[in-house]
């Protein structure tokens, strides 16, 4: 295989196969770490995933910068919101608020990701946000918005400022992730 047809192997292919390892799985991180910046951003997208499934908190700290403007490849910055979904940092936390409260229509999967990212970063700030993009233009953000408050707010009575609202979508994707509870809200 030339280093052109390794490009285009798709990256749950890559990621499946890191997880098919039955080597030393610290030395493979190692490896992987010590590499990052030999990899290009196609394979470092399979090995975020990677990390992610695995649990490895690895990659934390050179994450970072690549929700902070350092890549525009959607797919890499979704992985990495994703991977701090499942490792979950306080350093992570204002960047995955900001691409949750995004609107760039170019990044609208972003913040999709993000905003089911929030579930792993409970407190006042984030149902702020969740409440605000129940409402979102766009539906995967909406819907992920209302999973993830029916999992955070435990009463649907402390969202009455939407169940009381206009937006008849948004109160009937909370009654639903609600219902799913068998919890309802009482008007």
């Amino acid at each position: 295989m030339s280093h052109e047809d390794l490009t285009t192997l798709n990256t749950k292919l890559i990621t499946d196969n890191l997880l098919a390892f039955t080597g030393d799985f610290d030395e493979l991180l190692h490896l992987l770490d010590t590499n990052w910046r030999h990899l290009s951003s196609h394979y470092q997208t399979a090995v975020i995933d990677f990390a992610r499934i695995k649990g490895s908190a690895q990659f934390q700290q050179i994450l970072l910068p690549y929700l902070d403007g350092e890549t525009e490849d959607v797919d890499y910055i979704c992985a990495v919101l994703r991977y701090y979904g499942k490792i979950e940092t306080e350093e992570a936390y204002p960047y995955v608020l900001s691409w949750a409260n995004n609107d760039d229509v170019d990044y609208m999967v972003c913040t999709a990701v993000a905003t089911s990212t929030l579930i792993a970063y409970p407190g006042q700030k984030t149902i702020e946000q969740l409440t605000r993009n129940v409402t979102s233009k766009d539906w995967y953000v909406r819907r992920n918005a209302a999973k993830a408050l029916s999992e955070l707010v435990d009463q649907p009575q402390r969202l009455s400022s939407v169940f009381e609202g206009e937006d008849q979508y948004a109160i009937d994707q909370l009654t639903y992730y609600y219902g799913k509870r068998g919890l309802s809200y009482e008007y």
